[in-house]
């Protein structure tokens, strides 16, 4: 575990506090979160929450397009099969989840404009699970996805068509997460990383 003395400036600067316990509390009104859209008519997209490892607490939101939905009642696209995007959110390692409004907002945006399954990873933070804990657990969400056990998966998601994007933070993960993929090929197959985005990553040196 990271020693809270060798942080500096942890309540000033990310505005988290240390508990005794080894945990930290995030401040809800600057870190708030919603729920997914089940059953919103103003989104442009459904969305879920589905359990990854309930040991960890990790999970992932899922954005359906509705779209699909309008159009699979057509028997010339029900068959169609769409890209999946996997989101990684940033937020320094430490802050912000799958849940906070402005990323599951730019997912179910994202969803709708380029028709694409999304799925936003929610990994653990740091510092009570430090690096490498979010690289395994997006590297395990890719396992989850090539599985295809969600009935949105199945039905509309294509394993071939697979792109990882995040930003700030997220896009480091996303980078190392690739590597990490990248060899083991075989067996993520059949899903298919065909390419990264990174959104301003951040990379730098150990300290």
């Amino acid at each position: 575990m990271t020693e809270i003395s060798k942080i500096p400036n942890l309540k000033e600067t990310l505005l988290i506090t240390p508990n005794p316990d080894g945990t930290f509390t995030r401040p809800f009104d600057i870190y708030p979160t919603v729920p997914p859209s089940t059953d919103d008519p103003n989104s442009p997209s459904l969305s879920k929450d589905v359990t990854l490892n309930s040991q960890k607490s990790t999970w992932v939101r899922v954005f359906l397009p509705r779209l699909f939905l309008n159009s699979s009642s057509t028997s010339s696209s029900s068959n169609k099969k769409h890209p999946i995007l996997v989101y990684v959110h940033g937020g320094g390692f430490v802050v912000a989840g799958a849940a906070h409004p402005n990323y599951h907002d730019f997912c179910s945006y994202a969803a709708t404009k380029l028709a694409a399954l999304v799925v936003s990873v929610e990994y653990r933070l740091a510092p009570e699970h430090r690096l490498p804990a979010a690289y395994d657990d997006v590297l395990e969400a890719l396992k989850w996805v090539k599985e295809g056990k969600d009935e949105w998966i199945q039905e509309y998601g294509d394993l071939s068509s697979c792109v990882m994007m995040g930003d700030s933070a997220g896009g480091n993960i996303v980078y190392h997460t690739g590597l990490m993929a990248a060899a083991q090929v075989d067996e993520l197959k059949p899903l298919m990383i065909n390419g990264l985005i990174l959104i301003q990553p951040y990379f730098s040196g150990v300290e």
